[in-house]
C-alpha cells in the first residue's frame, strides 16, 4: 500500500483500522476487506472490486510432531469437545486461540469450519491481531490458530487440512467504496491489484 501511495503525486493515505462488522464506509473513501461481504437489503450496495486474494492457513507450534488436522477435528477444537492433543507429542493440553467476534480472520474460519457459528471452547485466548497470533503460538507448544498465509514464518509450522479442497481456504481481498472509484482513487486500486499479482 505504502509503495502504491508513493507511487501517485499528491496522495496521501490514512489507516483506519476497524473490525469487519464495525464497516463503515461514509468514514473512508476506500475500505480493504479479506472475505466476501453478506448481502445486507437496508444498507446501500457498495462497489467492490477484487484486488487480490489471500489463503487462510491452520497453524501450529513446531514442536508438535502433529503433520495434519482434518476439517472435523478443528471443529471439535473449537467447540471444545477435544481439549488435549490425540496424537502429537508432547501431548499438551489444547490452548485455542481466536480473534474477537467480527474480525475478518476469524469469520473466515467460522464459515469454513464451524458453518458461519463462533462455536467457542469453554477455554479459548483472545488474540487481536494476525502478529498476536503467530507470536502465541510461537511460545506455546499446546497453542493452535490460524491466520492469513502472508504472516506465516519460520516460528510456526503450518498443518495442511484434510479432505479439504484448498480453494476453501482461500478468500479475496476487496476495496470498497460508495461509489466507482475514479482518478486517482482508481489509480491506487490498480497499483495494488498490480503488486498483489506479482
Amino acid at each position: 500500500m505504502k509503495q502504491c501511495t508513493e507511487e501517485l503525486e499528491n496522495t496521501g493515505l490514512v489507516l483506519l483500522n476497524r473490525p469487519a462488522s464495525a464497516l463503515d464506509l461514509s468514514q473512508a473513501a476506500l475500505a480493504l476487506r479479506w472475505g466476501a461481504i453478506r448481502p445486507d437489503s437496508s444498507k446501500i450496495k457498495p462497489y467492490a472490486a477484487v484486488i487480490g486474494e489471500e489463503e487462510l492457513v491452520i497453524l501450529v507450534h513446531p514442536q508438535n510432531t502433529i503433520q495434519q488436522i482434518s476439517a472435523d477435528d478443528l471443529e471439535a477444537i473449537y467447540t471444545g469437545r477435544m481439549r488435549i492433543w490425540k496424537t502429537a507429542a508432547p501431548a499438551n493440553e489444547i490452548q485455542v486461540l481466536v480473534y474477537p467476534k467480527g474480525e475478518e480472520t476469524q469469520q473466515i474460519f467460522e464459515n469454513i469450519f464451524l458453518n458461519g457459528s463462533s462455536g467457542r471452547a469453554q477455554i479459548t485466548s483472545l488474540v487481536p491481531d494476525p502478529a498476536a497470533m503467530r507470536e502465541t503460538i510461537a511460545k506455546n507448544p499446546g497453542a493452535i490458530g490460524f491466520l492469513p498465509r502472508r504472516w506465516v514464518d519460520s516460528t510456526v509450522k503450518t498443518l495442511p487440512v484434510e479432505n479439504l479442497d484448498p480453494a476453501q481456504l482461500r478468500h479475496p481481498i476487496l476495496a470498497l467504496s460508495q461509489s466507482e472509484p475514479g482518478g486517482q482513487e482508481k489509480e491506487w486500486l490498480v497499483c495494488l491489484q498490480e503488486m498483489m499479482s506479482e
